[in-house]
């Protein structure tokens, strides 16, 4: 799903109708709808219920859409083509594009890479490097443009 997907819940008493307003442009008709914000930023949200004698409520709340900066990055590579941590990557909601550089134990440049290309295999030049540390440098933008940084060890297993 989205990371602006929302499930309304309605709490209205003998009605048998419902009209949603999302604040941005959508509606429904449903009596528990879902709705996709289209980005972040405050919405306000007004539900109608009609009752079966056309007398109609409004409850209106205001519903903020926040970007998340949930940030996990790996501390282990097992570059053995098994499928699993066979690369070095970063994941995470709300990340509009990040940086990877990583550097050997003596402050070498070995890869850099963003985005898509930000993936690392545990080699230098085409060749495997032998199990032992390296050091990574990440630098994240969130989709509410809030930049972060992040360092730290990559251990490699062999």
């Amino acid at each position: 799903g989205s990371l602006f997907t929302f499930n309304f819940t309605n709490t209205s008493y003998d009605a048998v109708s419902y009209s949603w307003n999302f604040g941005d442009g959508g509606s429904s008709l449903l009596t528990d709808p879902q709705h996709t914000f289209p980005d972040y930023g405050s919405y306000t949200v007004l539900l109608t219920a009609t009752n079966a004698f056309q007398c109609s409520d409004t409850a209106i709340r205001v519903v903020n859409v926040t970007v998340p900066h949930n940030v996990f990055i790996p501390n282990t590579i097992t570059p053995n083509n098994d499928g699993r941590n066979d690369f070095f990557q970063v994941f995470g909601l709300g990340i509009r594009s990040y940086s990877v550089q990583i550097y050997d134990r003596i402050g070498e440049l070995i890869f850099n890479g963003t985005n898509d290309a930000a993936h690392w295999d545990g080699t230098y030049n085409g060749q495997p490097l032998n199990a032992g540390t390296c050091v990574y440098v990440v630098d994240i933008e969130f989709l509410d443009d809030r930049k972060q940084r992040m360092a730290g060890d990559i251990n490699i297993l062999r």
